[in-house]
């Protein structure tokens, strides 16, 4: 029994710091009442702390898009395949012989990259 009473001191004498450490902090922030449930204060804060979420989560989307684009990029780098110029297109370049190892190493980095976008949408 002496040793639960230790921890119940030492669990005691944590948050009687910690009580502390927040006065602390509300006098130096200058708070002058706390935030209850009903009041509109609390509730715009909490949209605030929501929007920033979901804006951190759309970053995230956009940088994985972002890698997706790259990765579709690479399969139009010049020197990985012989060019030509496509007759009903003249802007238009054809890639031949891309070679199938390149082709794979390409297509598992966009299932992995899919992968990773439908994660971040769950």
């Amino acid at each position: 029994m002496h040793h639960v009473t230790q921890i119940c001191q030492a669990a005691w004498e944590a948050y009687e710091f910690l009580q502390k450490e927040a006065m602390v902090f509300e006098d130096l922030l200058q708070v002058s009442h706390w935030w209850t449930p009903d009041m509109t204060e609390l509730h715009d804060a909490m949209k605030y702390v929501q929007i920033g979420d979901y804006q951190l989560a759309v970053d995230k989307l956009e940088a994985l898009v972002v890698q997706q684009l790259f990765e579709l990029a690479k399969g139009n780098l010049s020197g990985t395949g012989e060019s030509v110029p496509c007759p009903a297109h003249s802007r238009l370049m054809v890639f031949l012989d891309l070679g199938y190892k390149l082709c794979m190493h390409i297509s598992k980095a966009l299932q992995t990259r899919c992968a990773a976008i439908k994660t971040a949408l769950k």
